[in-house]
């Protein structure tokens, strides 16, 4: 009676151990980080990141430890680099579109994150009891997310799409637009602004959904 109730309970184990093996995230299961850069002396980021669809639900993950960079301007320094987003016109990110930008802030040694978008209808939103800091030029326009991010944290975004409404989610923040079209394309990372990028500068992503 005694050696049945030991195998029993040896078997219960191995059964334990084998289901915690199977079923826990290894280094394996961890999608790999992947570099996307952008050149010294240029504005483009390569590879190219290729993704549409209607109706998205579209999750990445982004780390910025190799985007620091010194334009020696402080009016060039403050402007505003495309981390990702998505558009309406498969080549141009400049009519209606929507995206995560950032800069290098020097002197804090940190970033500054910003949601980012031409021609799009943004539908109010508060979070946290506050609203964002919104500015507008012609057609573009931005808003500056309170909380900036130091060079080891990590960026997790989703965008997400039914039918001409698109909601993005960056870390605990969240803003809302209209787009006059369903059919959205995904934006790859650019530099600046009118300088190019004095070094090369890369950015670690994954996709994640």
């Amino acid at each position: 009676m005694k050696n049945r109730y030991l195998i029993t309970l040896l078997i219960a184990l191995l059964c334990l151990l084998y289901a915690t093996l199977t079923t826990s995230c290894t280094k394996q299961d961890i999608p790999k980080m992947t570099e996307i850069t952008v050149k010294k002396g240029d504005h483009h980021s390569w590879p190219i990141q290729i993704r549409e669809g209607k109706n998205i639900d579209w999750c990445y993950e982004y780390s910025l430890k190799g985007c620091k960079y010194d334009l020696g301007d402080s009016l060039q320094q403050f402007d505003l680099n495309k981390l990702t987003g998505v558009k309406t016109d498969y080549f141009s990110p400049t009519n209606n579109s929507i995206m995560v930008a950032f800069r290098y802030n020097i002197r804090k040694d940190n970033f500054e994150l910003f949601y980012y978008w031409h021609d799009a209808e943004m539908i109010p939103i508060v979070l946290n009891d506050r609203n964002y800091d919104v500015w507008v030029v012609e057609n573009e326009a931005a808003a500056h997310i309170a909380k900036a991010t130091e060079t080891d944290d990590r960026l997790f975004i989703r965008m997400v799409s039914e039918g001409n409404e698109v909601t993005f989610y960056l870390n605990e923040t969240v803003m809302r637009w209209r787009l006059p079209a369903k059919q959205l394309y995904l934006i790859n990372f650019w530099f600046g602004g009118q300088l190019p990028a004095p070094n090369d500068v890369s950015v670690l992503h994954v996709k994640t959904k």
